[in-house]
């Protein structure tokens, strides 16, 4: 999206919807979006907001509504299946994507985050335990799904 013009852009959302709407499988396909192109979007609906075009504002939200976004690692798919029409230059393309993303990842696994994912986690815990009764020490087995050390494994 960032560098065509707005009015470029305005045509892209049209024709995505279209293509989005037309569609005739069921379940729809979705659009692909990595977390980059979903803030790039995001700015869009906002200067298009800004700019009063309340018709660009309602198809990005109903695109939005209807759930048309697949939010994914990268913009192409991987599979454990080689694509034969896909040469060496693909796969430079997306170990190159890769370390952008690796880049984003540890944005959010920074320490605030972790200290509020582990505090979240000891909340989980004592609930757990809370609901097997008054004089439980443990979780249940049917609640003791997640591992309680799960914010130390992300970190290691």
């Amino acid at each position: 999206m960032p560098p065509y013009q707005f009015q470029v852009r305005v045509g892209g959302l049209y024709l995505m919807y279209a293509v989005y709407q037309i569609q005739p499988i069921s379940p729809k396909a979705k659009i692909r979006l990595t977390s980059q192109q979903w803030d790039d979007a995001l700015y869009f609906q906002q200067q298009a907001k800004l700019q009063s075009h309340l018709d660009v504002v309602y198809i990005f939200n109903r695109l939005i509504q209807e759930q048309a976004f697949q939010f994914c690692f990268t913009s192409q798919e991987i599979g454990t299946q080689p694509n034969s029409h896909e040469g060496e230059d693909a796969e430079v393309d997306l170990a190159d994507e890769m370390k952008e993303e690796k880049c984003i990842i540890n944005k959010l696994f920074n320490y605030e985050n972790l200290e509020q994912l582990s505090y979240l986690q000891d909340q989980y815990q004592r609930m757990k335990v809370a609901l097997a009764g008054p004089k439980a020490t443990k979780p249940d087995k049917s609640l003791n799904v997640v591992k309680e050390e799960f914010v130390e494994d992300i970190v290691l």
